[in-house]
């Protein structure tokens, strides 16, 4: 529960960060609205496909013996998709949800089974070079539900026991008005509960997973 409201915290102020910085055109945007001399922004959808050819679990904390490895899962990919709408020529915000598809953990030190994730988070983008307006930085934050599949052996059995904070960076740059590509670093927070059959030390692990990918994104304008 501490988690989900440290991610709540940290997407709040993702979110009001955009509005300070653009606090002005805001203002003024609303004003033109309530007098009807101006329509909303539009807003688009990005749908991501993305490919993670980097990514990797860490162990820390917690008493639950001969965790201490990290544990390098292989290739996936992940899938999406981003709400936008313009706050500024140079701001935009939104939200987004993913689905981070299974991939095997390496089972040395830890165990045998699929980790996969479905983050939910808010998005501060900003085009920090204005005379090259198609390149773009992003800031997310969020929440992320862990899965854990095929992790019971007749050794130990392992189970999600908390799910948590999530954060990324990413940069990209659009192709057309309707495609663009960006590389991006993410990092999803958990916990896990150890259960050995053997009597052995029981108990819980912090389990962090980071990923490093690419993603090509097709725009659709609302």
């Amino acid at each position: 529960m501490k988690k989900f409201f440290l991610a709540l915290f940290f997407t709040t102020i993702c979110t009001n960060a955009a509005f300070a910085l653009s606090e002005q055109a805001v203002i003024d945007k609303l004003y033109a609205y309530l007098h009807g001399v101006a329509t909303p922004p539009n807003g688009e959808i990005d749908i991501r496909l993305g490919i993670d050819p980097l990514s990797g679990v860490s162990y820390s904390g917690g008493n639950g013996g001969g965790w201490d490895y990290s544990s390098v899962p292989n290739i996936g990919f992940s899938l999406g998709a981003e709400y936008i709408i313009p706050v500024s020529k140079t701001f935009r915000i939104g939200g987004g949800a993913q689905y981070i598809t299974p991939r095997q953990a390496d089972g040395h030190q830890s165990f045998d089974g699929t980790i996969s994730y479905a983050p939910i988070y808010a998005v501060l983008q900003a085009n920090p070079v204005w005379i090259m307006p198609g390149i773009f930085l992003k800031l997310n934050a969020g929440y992320a539900f862990m899965f854990l599949q095929g992790t019971d052996t007749e050794y130990v059995k392992v189970k999600v026991k908390e799910n948590g904070f999530t954060w990324g960076l990413a940069a990209g740059v659009n192709i057309t008005k309707d495609w663009s590509v960006e590389v991006s670093y993410n990092k999803y927070y958990s916990k896990i509960n150890i259960d050995w059959l053997d009597d052995y030390t029981n108990g819980s692990k912090d389990m962090s997973f980071s990923k490093l990918g690419v993603a090509l994104m097709y725009r659709i304008r609302l």
